[in-house]
């Protein structure tokens, strides 16, 4: 595994050593406050979704941002699911749970119709957005709407 940083860009190679879901996350340092008037904005460059897992093979990837509250228990995940079998259903999705009702990780989460398109299922570049205002979390990708989940913590 590495990380390295060339000319401002974030670059991680990750071997996984188990077959359960591994993954890598990095976190702000800080807690952000997500109010109607000064919303909380993360956006991220995913250059590309492509790993394979100890086993030879990767049934089932994921890639995406998370937004969490400053408890930590609740959250919002925006994600392309990579399906490599016929068992589920792929595409760029959110999971969420916020003590409602939630589609807590593992579970396939809320299709995103306006991300159903090949071009935002190519597991290549892609601008990912989400705007967090103390009601809800707004998810976009590449500068396309997608949807407002409710997520009512103003702490994030």
């Amino acid at each position: 595994s590495f990380i390295t940083v060339t000319n401002g860009i974030l670059e991680m190679a990750i071997t996984a050593n188990t077959g359960n879901w591994p993954g890598m996350d990095l976190i702000t340092r800080s807690n952000y406050s997500a109010t109607a008037t000064s919303p909380v904005t993360f956006e991220v460059d995913r250059v590309k979704l492509g790993y394979t897992l100890v086993t030879g093979t990767g049934a089932l990837e994921r890639s995406g941002v998370w937004v969490f509250d400053a408890s930590g228990a609740n959250c919002v995940f925006f994600d392309e699911y990579v399906v490599h079998n016929t068992g589920n259903v792929g595409g760029w999705q959110y999971n969420v749970v916020t003590g409602g009702a939630d589609t807590p990780l593992p579970a396939v989460g809320t299709v995103i119709p306006a991300f159903t398109a090949p071009a935002f299922n190519d597991q290549g570049n892609h601008h990912i957005k989400v705007e967090a205002n103390g009601s809800t979390v707004t998810l976009w990708l590449d500068g396309v709407y997608g949807a407002s989940v409710p997520f009512p913590f103003q702490t994030c």
